[in-house]
This record gives structure tokens, sequence and C-alpha cells, in this order.
């Protein structure tokens, strides 16, 4: 008997991001390791598009992303800083200007 692959909060799980999830089992297990509402995040982009060629893609970069880690589907901002800068940059200091107080702060 098969498991059944984990859906999200609100969306259940696509049958053709249910079958690509199977085969890469490093893309399985990060879907099962991350949160409801992380699946949930996958599965809303992978549906909300138009075209079948942009779906087919997104099926395959969300697999993809998975098997490599990445838990969500937008790419947090400071992410994005350690993708970008060098490793010296102190990202706490950055993140506590950015957000004094609940409000940003322009650096």
């Amino acid at each position: 008997m098969v498991k059944k692959i984990a859906d999200g909060v609100v969306h259940t799980l696509p049958a053709d991001l249910q079958k690509s999830l199977v085969s890469p089992a490093l893309a399985k297990k990060a879907w099962e390791d991350i949160t409801p509402l992380a699946r949930n995040e996958w599965i809303c982009w992978t549906i909300s598009v138009k075209k079948a060629e942009t779906r087919k893609d997104h099926v395959r970069r969300a697999v993809e992303d998975l098997a490599r880690g990445k838990e969500y589907v937008g790419a947090p901002a400071m992410q994005l800083f350690q993708e970008h800068f060098p490793s010296n940059y102190d990202f706490d200091a950055i993140a506590q200007r950015i957000f004094t107080n609940g409000k940003k702060e322009v650096l």
C-alpha cells in the first residue's frame, strides 16, 4: 500500500505534484518535513498559474527546490541578502535595523 503524501492547510495536493514528489526521495522527505502551511504555499504556487506549460515548470521547480532543502516558495529577505552579499555581513544587525519596533527603518 502506498502511503498518502500530506496535503496543505487549505489545499489538497494536486495529482501532478504528488506524482512528481514520489520519485526523488529528498523532495518527498522535505515535503513531509515542512509545515502544512509551507506545503499549502507550494500547492498554491503550483496551481495558481494559467498555462499548462507554466504549471509543469512550477511542479518541476518545486520538486527541485524541495530536494535542495528550500522550505518556502518565496525567499525571505535575509535569505536573499545571504545569497548576494559576502558572509562577513552581520545579518542579525541588518535585520534589527530594518525592523525596529515593528517599523521599517530606511538604511
